[in-house]
């Protein structure tokens, strides 16, 4: 702001700061519609909670049809029912805006992995019938968000940060799958010797995920019943429980 007063153009000013045209001007337009007040590290918008949310969901759904690249800001203005300006209101930039629907969508996943997959009461077998029957994409927000991680891992070459946000989306489903091995070899109702359960939920993680993928691009040389049933066998043998026991309903 002070290099603005002292009549630097954006580039100038850009160059200088290591920073894109456009964060020099976004900063600008903040500090003119709220002097000091604008320049936080988080301009909140005056908008509810629920606005923002509802703009992040727009951002997924955006992102994941149409991919990181080919997405515009205006683009998810449109998905959202919303002016381009209102989007800028809470993410600096395109790469911002993937990183936060990213974000928002694991804690989705983690909550209905809560909600439909680990409740008091269920069998560690139960338990894992819903982990399969939730994991692999079908219809809607799980297939988003499959085609959300393909983004970030695409992406992770050239942005390191995307790094850390696959390892934490990760371990939240594989602490959750060894949560439910643990419980049932304590329980009885499961037997693993070879492994250990923690790389016995590496494993069946990284199998879901590559089935997951193909499902999500609409590949179709295996369906998705197929997947799930190679799952289940695989789980079946490891912890020897019948397979009937596995198969998600």
């Amino acid at each position: 702001m002070l290099a603005l007063e002292q009549d630097w153009k954006l580039k100038e000013i850009a160059e200088a700061l290591g920073v894109s045209i456009p964060t020099v001007s976004l900063w600008r337009n903040r500090f003119l519609e709220r002097r000091i007040d604008g320049l936080t590290d988080r301009f909140e918008s005056t908008g509810s909670d629920a606005e923002l949310q509802r703009l992040l969901d727009a951002a997924e759904r955006t992102v994941s049809k149409r991919g990181f690249c080919a997405t515009r800001i205006s683009d998810i203005a449109f998905e959202a029912g919303v002016s381009p300006s209102s989007i800028m209101y809470y993410f600096d930039s395109r790469q911002e805006t993937l990183v936060r629907a990213m974000h928002h969508a694991n804690r989705r996943t983690a909550r209905n992995f809560e909600e439909q997959v680990l409740e008091d009461g269920e069998s560690a077998p139960s338990q894992l019938a819903a982990f399969l029957r939730r994991s692999l994409p079908g219809e809607g927000s799980q297939n988003d968000e499959y085609l959300l991680e393909l983004d970030i891992l695409t992406h992770a070459r050239q942005h390191p940060e995307f790094i850390a946000i696959w390892d934490e989306h990760q371990g939240r489903w594989i602490a959750g799958l060894e949560k439910i091995i643990q419980e049932g070899v304590a329980e009885g109702s499961l037997s693993i010797s070879d492994v250990t359960p923690l790389s016995l939920a590496q494993s069946t993680l990284a199998m879901i995920d590559g089935f997951g993928y193909q499902l999500a691009v609409g590949a179709t040389i295996v369906s998705r019943e197929s997947m799930l049933e190679a799952v289940a066998r695989y789980l079946s043998k490891e912890l020897q429980v019948p397979i009937e026991q596995l198969r998600p309903s």
